[in-house]
């Protein structure tokens, strides 16, 4: 009779190992023995903390990009909705002005022109494409707060400076701050 080894992992039988004592096939860990791994399952692949950090990484990135663009919206809209009352003032007090509708008729549509004035580079004005029942053209307005200073008409035939009020009201008001006070 044979008595259990004392061994874990060691037969208790008298049966030789076909392989040999210290052959150097070895079965793979939980596969070739009747008594597997010692925890009963096969061990779980290791997980690198790779994916969670790029996860984490590209959601602050996507949160900041998303916080980006809805502030320049925002800001695109606040300049849009300016412009286009600027127009419609544009509109409202050009649309009766002779040279006006000499060249370009009645006034049909005035919207802003992005392209014309980002090309303009550090020169003062904005242009505003203006288009009638006799032609087209463009508006050079320098106007700051909602108050137009300056217009100036230009299309093919040539350029005309359009009267103001906020102009003339602007001159008068430097004009009354601008002399020195009298000596005695």
């Amino acid at each position: 009779m044979s008595f259990p080894s004392n061994e874990p992992f060691k037969p208790s039988s008298s049966i030789p190992n076909p392989y040999g004592e210290g052959s150097a096939h070895k079965p793979a860990p939980g596969f070739g023995s009747p008594y597997g791994s010692p925890t009963g399952l096969p061990e779980p692949p290791k997980k690198g903390n790779g994916c969670l950090v790029a996860g984490i990484v590209g959601t602050i990135l996507g949160l900041f990009l998303l916080l980006c663009l809805g502030c320049g919206s925002l800001g695109y809209f606040a300049l849009d909705a300016d412009h286009k009352e600027i127009a419609r003032q544009l509109s409202v007090d050009y649309r009766n002005d002779p040279k006006v509708k000499e060249q370009i008729g009645e006034v049909q549509d005035i919207s802003y022109n992005w392209g014309a004035t980002l090309a303009r580079g550090e020169e003062p004005g904005e242009i505003y494409d203006v288009r009638g029942d006799k032609g087209t053209g463009q508006f050079l307005v320098e106007a700051s707060d909602g108050e137009i200073y300056s217009v100036e008409l230009r299309n093919d035939r040539g350029e005309w400076e359009l009267p103001t009020e906020d102009a003339a009201m602007a001159g008068e008001h430097a004009a009354e701050h601008d002399h020195a006070p009298e000596l005695e």
